[in-house]
Protein backbone atom coordinates (compact mmCIF):
# COMPACT_ATOMS: atom_id res chain seq x y z
CA UNK A 1 0.00 0.00 0.00
CA UNK A 2 1.39 3.56 -0.78
CA UNK A 3 0.01 7.22 0.07
CA UNK A 4 -2.19 8.47 -2.45
CA UNK A 5 -0.14 11.61 -2.40
CA UNK A 6 -2.98 13.85 -4.30
CA UNK A 7 -5.41 12.64 -1.65
CA UNK A 8 -3.40 13.63 1.26
CA UNK A 9 -2.99 17.05 -0.03
CA UNK A 10 -6.53 17.63 -1.23
CA UNK A 11 -7.27 16.52 2.74
CA UNK A 12 -4.07 18.34 4.42
CA UNK A 13 -4.05 21.15 2.61
CA UNK A 14 -1.49 22.68 5.52
CA UNK A 15 1.08 20.18 4.73
CA UNK A 16 1.08 20.70 1.15
CA UNK A 17 4.21 22.87 1.34
CA UNK A 18 6.52 20.03 2.88
CA UNK A 19 8.24 17.66 0.83
CA UNK A 20 7.13 13.63 0.70
CA UNK A 21 10.90 12.66 2.44
CA UNK A 22 10.40 15.08 5.68
CA UNK A 23 7.20 12.62 7.11
CA UNK A 24 8.05 9.37 4.94
CA UNK A 25 8.78 7.77 8.38
CA UNK A 26 4.96 9.14 9.37
CA UNK A 27 3.64 7.30 6.45
CA UNK A 28 4.82 4.11 7.21
CA UNK A 29 3.96 3.75 10.35
CA UNK A 30 0.42 4.64 9.54
CA UNK A 31 -0.02 2.34 6.48
CA UNK A 32 1.14 -0.31 9.57
CA UNK A 33 -2.07 0.83 11.24
CA UNK A 34 -4.65 0.68 8.67
CA UNK A 35 -5.85 -2.52 7.81
CA UNK A 36 -7.28 -2.69 3.83
CA UNK A 37 -9.54 -5.35 4.92
CA UNK A 38 -11.41 -3.35 7.18
CA UNK A 39 -11.37 -0.08 5.66
CA UNK A 40 -11.68 -1.23 2.00
CA UNK A 41 -12.43 1.89 -0.23
CA UNK A 42 -11.86 3.99 2.61
CA UNK A 43 -8.37 2.62 3.11
CA UNK A 44 -6.87 5.94 1.30
CA UNK A 45 -8.67 8.02 3.00
CA UNK A 46 -7.97 6.48 6.55
CA UNK A 47 -4.06 6.32 5.81
CA UNK A 48 -4.26 10.18 4.46
CA UNK A 49 -6.13 11.42 7.85
CA UNK A 50 -3.76 9.25 10.19
CA UNK A 51 -0.77 10.94 8.51
CA UNK A 52 -2.02 13.99 8.67
CA UNK A 53 -2.78 13.51 12.42
CA UNK A 54 0.43 12.06 13.10
CA UNK A 55 2.25 14.89 11.59
CA UNK A 56 -0.24 17.47 13.22
CA UNK A 57 0.38 15.90 16.71
CA UNK A 58 4.18 15.52 16.31
CA UNK A 59 4.46 19.54 15.66
CA UNK A 60 6.78 20.70 18.38
CA UNK A 61 4.02 23.63 18.72
CA UNK A 62 1.15 20.80 18.69
CA UNK A 63 -2.05 20.83 19.06
CA UNK A 64 -2.13 22.07 22.29
CA UNK A 65 -3.69 20.81 25.52
CA UNK A 66 -6.40 19.14 24.94
CA UNK A 67 -9.08 16.92 27.10
CA UNK A 68 -11.25 16.92 30.21
CA UNK A 69 -10.12 19.45 32.78
CA UNK A 70 -9.19 17.18 35.84
CA UNK A 71 -8.31 20.49 38.09
CA UNK A 72 -8.32 24.21 37.81
CA UNK A 73 -6.43 26.78 40.04
CA UNK A 74 -6.92 30.57 39.62
CA UNK A 75 -4.38 32.02 41.96
CA UNK A 76 -1.13 31.48 40.19
CA UNK A 77 -2.87 29.83 37.02
CA UNK A 78 -2.78 26.31 37.57
CA UNK A 79 -4.57 23.60 34.97
CA UNK A 80 -4.25 19.77 34.92
CA UNK A 81 -6.13 17.59 31.80
CA UNK A 82 -7.22 14.04 32.21
CA UNK A 83 -5.34 11.54 30.15
CA UNK A 84 -9.07 10.34 29.09
CA UNK A 85 -10.31 7.71 26.90
CA UNK A 86 -8.79 5.56 24.76
CA UNK A 87 -9.12 7.50 21.55
CA UNK A 88 -8.31 11.17 23.29
CA UNK A 89 -5.12 11.36 21.20
CA UNK A 90 -7.13 10.90 17.71
CA UNK A 91 -8.97 13.16 18.90
CA UNK A 92 -6.77 16.34 19.29
CA UNK A 93 -6.57 16.73 15.60
CA UNK A 94 -9.41 17.52 13.42
CA UNK A 95 -7.51 14.74 11.27
CA UNK A 96 -7.83 12.37 14.23
CA UNK A 97 -11.16 13.05 14.92
CA UNK A 98 -12.77 12.24 11.18
CA UNK A 99 -10.31 9.34 11.10
CA UNK A 100 -12.70 8.63 14.32
CA UNK A 101 -15.71 9.09 12.45
CA UNK A 102 -14.83 7.23 9.19
CA UNK A 103 -13.55 4.15 11.41
CA UNK A 104 -16.95 4.25 13.08
CA UNK A 105 -18.47 3.67 10.05
CA UNK A 106 -16.76 0.74 8.26
CA UNK A 107 -16.14 -1.18 11.71
CA UNK A 108 -19.00 -3.72 12.38
CA UNK A 109 -21.38 -2.77 15.07
CA UNK A 110 -21.80 -5.50 17.73
CA UNK A 111 -25.74 -6.54 17.58
CA UNK A 112 -27.91 -9.43 19.47
CA UNK A 113 -29.60 -11.44 17.49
Amino acid sequence: MALNLALFRQVAPEFKAKPFSEFNFIVIEAEKQVSPSRWRKKTDLAVALLTAHMIKAADPKGTGNSGPIQSSTVGSLSRSYAAGEQNHALKSTRYGREFLRIRMQVSPSPFVV
